[in-house]
């Protein structure tokens, strides 16, 4: 496993770049024209130090992401074949499942007609129950959408990047609007 020197001399130079920026910032009180300017080149120092501690991170974790990558990568192809077999597996289980409940139907139903006695039925009944019980299941809440015109507004999700493409492009959407904010750039 490679080692990463935390300890090198770049690493130390751009931390005590960072401490004399930040108590430069600290001390920093904008209440003129003057002191707008050396504002000003702080935010051009913050800035050429973030770009260059990102720098000098991605030199560091861009050979460890690589590494990962690449076994990921490697391992991709087998997880997929596994994966694809537990569905089939589970698919196969699942069908014979629901093919038993059906039995168990058949089998009430023939008693209600008086075809099968009941004690006969029981013992079916039970066979089939054995067999349900040896596949190994858990119930699980899902949501099925009946009347999606029904739903609370609560319950939606306003798609916000689309909102605001389609209101860049000059298209009118009712209930919202651009509105333009000032920020500060570097």
């Amino acid at each position: 496993m490679t080692e990463v020197n935390l300890d090198s001399k770049e690493l130390a130079v751009i931390q005590k770049e960072v401490v004399s920026v930040e108590e430069e910032v600290l001390s920093l009180k904008i209440k003129n024209q003057d002191d707008l300017e050396n504002a000003k080149l702080a935010l051009t120092r913050v800035g050429g130090l973030q770009k260059s501690v990102k720098e000098t991170k991605e030199g560091m974790t861009k050979p460890i992401n690589d590494s990962l990558k690449a076994i990921r990568s490697f391992f991709a192809p087998i997880e997929e074949k596994l994966n694809n077999g537990e569905i089939a597996i589970k698919t196969g289980m699942k069908n014979y499942l629901d093919s038993l409940i059906p039995k168990q139907e058949a089998i009430a139903q023939r008693v209600e007609n008086g075809t099968m006695k009941f004690e006969t039925a029981t013992q079916k009944i039970a066979k089939v129950e054995e067999k349900i019980d040896s596949i190994p299941t858990r119930k699980i809440a899902k949501v099925e959408i009946v009347d999606s015109n029904s739903i609370p507004r609560e319950y939606l999700v306003i798609d916000m990047v689309k909102l605001r493409a389609d209101l860049l492009t000059g298209k009118e959407v009712k209930g919202a609007r651009l509105i333009y904010e000032t920020i500060i750039v570097k």
